[in-house]
């Protein structure tokens, strides 16, 4: 017995150990990369909407997420101290934040990118603590070494790697997610009221950080009802405290939501609310105007359980999906998109290895299918997420843009792939050499491009120099690579005149970056003359997202090959003027006799 006890022991400290490497080398990776790259999109906007919470309370920027992460990123930027002008704030433009943005990196110059690196390491604690919701949901699960795997998955995931080195809220939605699942399961398996209260307050968390997690209302009944149907040991006992426990946690997280907000426009009649969406307002051509499809009836004069900012957001999100941007999948532009966007995204920008380990746990079902069977309630609070979140996701195909949205299905994902573990006879060396073999391979294949985990594309097709055949927007080009540019500038000295044009919201002159922009293509400007429009000779940069935009004012770049990249997101051209001359020939143009 005292051996037992002792190989036990043994058996947990050396997991323990494990899992503080993972974290080790984790926290590492993010750290170190949050130093090397630019402000992205919408990082400046989120931390832009962190620093007017502070200095003045409100929540009304950058609505379209809830205030969690950017009021912990903005933090430290605050008590750094930082310039600010709020102007913008005068326009009737729905969403300020991306001017405002724009300003803080011009009255900020260089200074900005120490600031951001500041609201990016404050927010890696989101990351470390998704690595270790997986271990222990894994562990509680399948055993120990399920457990490590399962952690492992993050620590290497390129996914996390990116976005976990980001003052965005996609980590820490995703992270946070996951403990109210694990809180939930938990509470499905022992249904006490000290871990009701730890659900509904992982809940109110999970509300605050991504306004996806409000399908947790209707999926976690659902589940309930799953749960205890496939239960027979627990189904109809205690069914009215475990309802009344349900009711709860549901009106814990909500009540930690509207405390969130400071209980800004809680209550408010729905009636009272001016919409921009055609969902919430009715039929409307999308400009300024607002409206409200339930003024006149009975919904209306019901008091709204939420904050006016979180609906008000909602709405925008909604809003935006509505206008129908222009998609792009595998060098198509069209609107709306396709309802396989993310399914088609996930097969691209997810490790080989990963998939493999995805074959094996589905595999692992027809190996041993009673015993499976016998989970299928615990397996039942991992899917069904997954399936929710894709679900959701894929019905808006107003905008496919952003792979990153079904970022907080994934590690329900790592989770229940981490059965294989314990589904199959790991006695046998081929089995547990295999699983080994796939996490090598996927830590070879994320680290391989590492810092660049961003632009992550897999080997199947030919990895992130070929990413912008299939897709763009944050899956490739977020803007995070001006500083590699820069680098690359400092270290050419005969490329004094190269001309830029980039995409992102810190401009290139805020960090000392003082270029003209790449010429614009034929047929696209008719104030320019026909001598001055591109193909030019001379260096040429351009980010790869406007390069190959719908409008194709660039185009002609691609009879070229580039000559360098910055990161994988900024093509860098070398042109001569033969070779400018003979694609300006082939596109109808008049041949140049000397540069311009």
């Amino acid at each position: 017995m005292l051996w037992c006890k002792l190989h036990v022991w043994r058996g947990t400290c050396r997991s323990t150990k494990v899992l503080l490497a993972l974290i080790l080398v984790h926290t590492t990776l993010l750290a170190y990369s949050a130093t090397q790259h630019s402000p992205v999109f919408v990082e400046g906007s989120n931390f832009i909407a962190g620093i007017r919470f502070w200095q003045t309370g409100q929540h009304d920027l950058f609505k379209v997420n809830p205030p969690l992460s950017r009021i912990i990123c903005a933090l430290p930027v605050v008590i750094a101290g930082v310039d600010m002008d709020w102007s913008a704030l005068n326009t009737r433009d729905l969403r300020p934040e991306y001017l405002l943005a724009e300003d803080f990196f011009d009255a900020n110059g260089s200074r900005s990118i120490w600031l951001c690196t500041l609201a990016r390491w404050v927010c890696i604690p989101f990351s470390t603590l998704g690595l270790i919701v997986c271990f222990l949901w894994g562990r509680e699960l399948y055993g120990r070494s399920s457990g490590l795997l399962a952690a492992a998955l993050w620590c290497i995931a390129p996914d996390f790697i990116a976005h976990g080195a980001l003052a965005t809220a996609d980590t820490a939605s995703a992270a946070i997610g996951l403990l109210a699942g694990y809180f939930y399961w938990r509470w499905l398996r022992c249904p006490t009221w000290p871990r009701a209260t730890a659900t509904g307050g992982a809940f109110g968390l999970a509300l605050l950080s991504k306004s996806t997690w409000l399908i947790l209302v209707v999926l976690w009944p659902l589940l309930w009802a799953i749960y205890r149907a496939l239960d027979h040991d627990k189904a109809c006992k205690n069914s009215g405290r475990e309802i009344s426990q349900m009711t709860g946690i549901l009106t814990l997280g909500v009540l930690l939501l509207n405390a969130g907000y400071g209980f800004q426009g809680s209550f408010q009649l729905l009636a009272s609310y001016e919409f921009t969406s055609e969902t919430l307002g009715g039929p409307n051509d999308h400009q300024l105007g607002t409206n409200n499809r339930f003024r006149d009836s009975l919904l209306g004069s019901l008091p709204l359980p939420v904050p006016k900012p979180y609906l008000e957001g909602i709405d925008l999100q909604k809003r935006d999906f509505e206008l129908g941007y222009q998609s792009y999948r595998a060098g198509r532009w069209q609107s709306p998109g396709w309802w396989y966007y993310y399914l088609y995204a996930f097969l691209l920008k997810t490790p080989l290895g990963i998939q493999c380990m995805c074959l094996m746990a589905i595999t692992s079902v027809l190996y041993r299918p009673h015993r499976y069977l016998r989970q299928w309630n615990d397996e039942a609070c991992l899917l069904l997420p997954i399936v929710a979140i894709f679900g959701l996701v894929s019905s808006q195909t107003g905008m496919n843009h952003h792979y990153r949205y079904v970022l907080p299905a994934l590690p329900f994902l790592y989770v229940s792939i981490s059965r294989i573990v314990c589904s199959f006879d790991f006695h046998c060396s081929r089995r547990s050499m295999a699983v080994l073999a796939l996490l090598a391979w996927t830590m070879m294949s994320s680290l391989w491009i590492f810092p660049h985990s961003l632009s992550y594309f897999n080997e199947a097709i030919g990895g992130p120099r070929r990413g912008h055949l299939y897709l763009l927007h944050s899956n490739l080009d977020w803007g995070q690579d001006l500083m590699y540019f820069k680098q690359w500038f400092a270290n050419h000295s005969e490329t004094d005149a190269t001309r830029l044009t980039y995409y992102g919201v810190c401009r290139p002159r805020a960090v000392g970056i003082d270029l003209l922009g790449v010429p614009r293509g034929p047929g696209e400007d008719t104030i320019l003359g026909a001598d001055q429009l591109g193909p030019q000779p001379g260096w040429y940069a351009i980010s790869v997202n406007i390069q190959l935009d719908q409008s194709a004012i660039y185009s002609y770049l691609l009879h070229f090959r580039p000559v360098a990249m910055a990161g994988y997101s900024i093509r860098i051209y070398h042109i001569t003027l033969d070779e400018a001359n003979r694609v300006r020939r082939e596109l109808g143009q008049s041949t140049l006799t000397c540069p311009p």
